[in-house]
C-alpha cells in the first residue's frame, strides 16, 4: 500500500473525530426520544460504534495485517483515548456533562465494532 493511500484511511477517522467534537460541542443537545432510560447510552454506543469502524480502517491501512490482534487493541485503545477527552470536553460545555457511564458506553460501542467488523 502507498503512502498516499495510507494517508487517505485517515479521512475516516479524522471526519468521525470532528463530528463527534461538533456534536459534544453543542450545549444541551435534544435526540429524538426512544422511550427508555438509558438511550443516552445507547446513543454513545451506536456513535462510537461507527467511531470504531473509521479508526479500524485508519488503523487496518497502518499497521501490517498479520498484527489482527495489535490492531484491534489499537483501535481499542484510540476509542477509550477519544471517548475519554471527549467526556471531559462535555464537562465544560454548558448544559452538558462529562460522565464515566457515557465513557463506558464509548468503549463498548468501539468495542464492538472492533469484534464485528472483521466478521464482515
Amino acid at each position: 500500500m502507498n503512502r498516499s493511500t495510507r494517508w487517505m484511511l485517515l479521512l475516516p477517522l479524522v471526519g468521525a473525530t470532528a463530528t463527534l467534537t461538533w456534536l459534544s460541542s453543542i450545549p444541551e443537545l435534544a435526540t429524538p426520544d426512544l422511550g427508555f432510560t438509558w438511550q443516552d447510552k445507547f446513543y454513545h454506543l451506536v456513535a462510537y460504534s461507527v467511531y470504531g469502524v473509521a479508526a479500524s480502517i485508519a488503523v487496518y491501512g497502518w499497521l501490517p495485517t498479520r498484527a489482527l490482534t495489535t490492531q484491534r487493541w489499537v483501535v481499542l485503545a484510540i476509542g477509550c483515548a477519544f471517548g475519554g477527552i471527549d467526556e471531559i470536553h462535555q464537562s465544560f460545555v454548558p448544559g452538558r456533562d462529562g460522565s464515566g457511564y457515557d465513557w463506558i458506553a464509548d468503549v463498548l460501542g468501539t468495542g464492538l465494532a472492533v469484534l464485528i467488523l472483521p466478521r464482515l
